[in-house]
């Protein structure tokens, strides 16, 4: 019988797949370079911080554009392309170990599979929002009773019953979390849609919760922190090249720092994301395969 692969040999395989198969991952994760082409262009039209201090300054047509631009990217265009990118490694990995996996195919998969996607994604965050509500509701109805009656005695209980519902959202999501976390993998990689992709979750992970969260997140823990100390090492570095260049003119200076900030959190992301997605598939299938 197979048994649960322990983190060294999930990050072992990990590393693998991801120097085998670097220049198709890139080619996937690296679309993600639309935003940041947006985000640097929406900069450069951006209105300094100056203009943005001196609340009676009309902008300029291109600075309004600069602004549309800059919040249209960060609140549409990067989630639907961050989710397209996510979706299309997926798909890729889908077919890794064929003889002939197509990035092209992935992609144009990535658009197919978006609704449904974003279809778990909204049951997942319902779920949890009725942990939540299920967590709080006695409280409700006390502060419910409290509105009718403003005795102390029901004041004191409607503290408590926060307190309570509090840690028990906590409890719940967390655990709700874990449970149904693998739900877009059992959609992406075996086309199990809607409810059942969670129900499919959920079997996952039952019995070996534990064993589950700590393959599931630790990978992650490692991949991020170790990006986080690549991009603040460059961002160290572009800071003192900046300033070496600009001077003391604070608005250029400004506005460089926030190009170069976005750029390196998007190249990172670029080198990251497929790491943890591979991660999560290696998981997901492990736990599939263990199985009772």
């Amino acid at each position: 019988m197979s048994h649960l692969l322990s983190l060294g040999t999930i990050l072992d395989r990990t590393w693998e797949t991801y120097q085998k198969r670097f220049v198709e991952l890139m080619s996937i994760s690296g679309w993600l370079l639309i935003v940041a082409i947006l985000e640097v262009l929406a900069l450069l039209l951006y209105p300094y911080v100056t203009e943005l201090a001196a609340t009676a300054t009309l902008y300029t047509f291109w600075e309004s554009l600069g602004v549309v631009l800059f919040a249209l990217t960060n609140t549409l265009i990067a989630p639907v392309i961050g989710v397209w990118v996510y979706i299309a490694l997926v798909r890729f990995l889908k077919t890794e170990e064929t003889n002939n996996p197509s990035t092209a195919k992935a992609l144009k998969e990535g658009w197919k599979w978006f609704l449904p996607h974003c279809w778990v994604g909204i049951l997942i965050m319902a779920v949890l929002l009725a942990g939540t509500l299920i967590s709080f509701l006695p409280a409700g109805i006390i502060g419910g009773l409290t509105m009718i009656w403003s005795a102390p005695f029901f004041i004191i209980f409607l503290n408590l019953f926060v307190i309570l519902g509090i840690f028990v959202a906590l409890i719940l999501n967390f655990r709700w979390s874990v449970h149904y976390l693998l739900a877009p993998y059992a959609l992406l990689l075996d086309g199990v849609r809607g409810k059942a992709a969670l129900h499919e979750s959920r079997k996952l992970v039952l019995g070996r919760f534990w064993q589950a969260f700590i393959r599931i997140v630790i990978p992650k823990v490692i991949f991020i922190i170790l990006g986080v100390i690549i991009m603040w090492a460059l961002a160290f570095v572009v800071h003192i090249l900046i300033s070496a260049l600009v001077g003391l003119n604070v608005d250029l200076s400004l506005r460089l720092q926030s190009i170069s900030g976005g750029l390196l959190s998007l190249v990172i992301a670029i080198l990251i994301n497929p790491l943890v997605v591979l991660a999560d598939v290696i998981v997901y299938r492990n736990l599939k395969e263990t199985k009772s």
